[in-house]
């Protein structure tokens, strides 16, 4: 399906499960079906850093900024990877 609204309602399910690889599965549906979607970007890129995957983490955190350039957390995300 190409309605937001259902990968989001995936990735709450996933996330309440404590199910990281559907979650990053479902967040990353969504980043493909929102272009507008910074959150799911940030979690994305949040999720690599934990993973030590800071390729992934730096692809994330920039997708994100090119939607919310302002945001703090996504930056400090970038510096770290």
């Amino acid at each position: 399906p190409q309605d937001p609204r259902w990968a989001k309602a995936l990735a709450k399910t996933a996330l309440l499960a404590g199910d990281e690889p559907a979650l990053a599965a479902a967040l990353a549906r969504l980043a493909e079906i929102d272009p507008d979607d910074a959150p799911s970007r940030k979690k994305l890129a949040e999720m690599a850093i934990r993973g030590e995957n800071y390729e992934d983490a730096v692809r994330w955190a920039r997708r994100s900024l090119e939607i919310d350039v302002y945001d703090p957390r996504t930056h400090r995300i970038l510096g770290q990877a």
